[in-house]
């Protein structure tokens, strides 16, 4: 007799579902994929946008638009878990603890398995209540939270879509100058101010441009980076913010990704190197799947940064797109979409 693989309702609570938000648009394209996997997902979002999932794909606004009732996202979620438990078996809680807080008795009353996903590294305490309430708790890497926490992590890689996110099939012309990028919101974190410094000491000004692209969110930030770029025409910074099915269209367009974010493996990292990119990261996360070969990639100090960014300008086209294939492979092989919600699936 063949084995009849067991089908999976799901229920998933989420920030946003919207293609046009830059921070949250990455998980329409997981709902879009999960769908293959589960028999029907119902999602509960505290906002939504402009989204096109499939039709075994429900979701379900937590509040009227416009509202900032905190009372109405917590009927609505109690109600829904009440009037249509027939239609989930297992809750998937994507990053925010306060849901499993208010959901986690109902839920376990009514029979149901709570999967907890949390990626950040600073602890609170709703975040290890809400592991202590959880059947699983899961995230990304180990960089991506602080593991002392919670007994047993379960980590599923950072889940990006490798057919969407592969490098350009057009040729790169070799007259225009190396288009070094950094991605993502413009920030104190994520040490901006001194990626500029590097690239300004690497002096390859005649061979290279860097280009940021995303918003800042502190003003007095903002001023110090604006007075670093003054009178230098080589660096670029785009200010607005992109909607996330744009962004594998925007990747596709450089050959080196700087980032200089210590704390945890960002996933734009792992859409870079899908893309096809050489990147230089100040992380960690990859330290055990880059080949020791590849470690200078690893770049967390001024010093190496800069040895690292002279390193990729020196470089033929060729080599660039050697390297940039290997780093593909890598990050599809620890990374892509599907693997991750397989495993998630495993896990209910």
């Amino acid at each position: 007799m063949m084995h009849q693989e067991k089908k999976i309702k799901l229920l998933v609570t989420i920030q946003a579902v919207d293609l046009d938000d830059p921070l949250h648009g990455f998980f329409h394209e997981w709902l879009e994929h999960a769908a293959k996997d589960f028999s029907s997902i119902l999602v509960l979002a505290l906002r939504t946008g402009r989204y096109a999932l499939p039709k075994n794909v429900e979701v379900v606004p937590l509040r009227p638009k416009g509202s900032r009732s905190r009372w109405q996202v917590v009927k609505t979620l109690w109600s829904i878990s009440v009037t249509r438990r027939q239609e989930y078996d297992v809750v998937f809680v994507r990053g925010d603890p306060q849901y499993v807080l208010v959901g986690a008795w109902l839920w376990r009353c009514l029979g149901k398995r709570i999967i907890f996903w949390y990626a950040h590294y600073r602890t609170t305490w709703p975040m290890v209540i809400a592991a202590w309430f959880s059947h699983v708790v899961t995230s990304s890497v180990p960089e991506a939270c602080s593991t002392h926490w919670v007994r047993s992590i379960q980590f599923l890689g950072q889940g990006i879509a490798q057919d969407r996110f592969a490098p350009s099939t057009e040729p790169r012309d070799s007259a225009v100058k190396l288009g070094m990028i950094v991605f993502g919101r413009v920030s104190k974190a994520k040490r901006i101010d001194e990626i500029i410094e590097d690239f300004l000491a690497s002096q390859i000004f005649h061979r290279a441009e860097l280009f940021f692209i995303g918003p800042a969110i502190d003003r007095v930030y903002v001023d110090r980076i604006r007075q670093l770029l003054v009178s230098h025409p080589e660096m670029h910074w785009d200010q607005e913010g992109v909607s996330y099915d744009q962004v594998p269209r925007i990747l596709q367009s450089y050959d080196v990704m700087l980032n200089a974010y210590e704390a945890s493996l960002d996933k734009s990292i792992i859409e870079g190197m899908m893309s096809g990119l050489i990147v230089i990261m100040a992380t960690n996360g990859l330290r055990a799947v880059l080949p020791p070969t590849l470690h200078w990639l690893i770049a967390r100090d001024h010093g190496s940064r800069i040895s690292a960014i002279r390193r990729v300008a020196s470089m033929g086209a060729e080599e660039r797109a050697s390297l940039g294939h290997v780093l593909r492979e890598i990050a599809v092989s620890h990374h892509s979409l599907d693997s991750q919600i397989k495993k998630l699936k495993a896990l209910c």
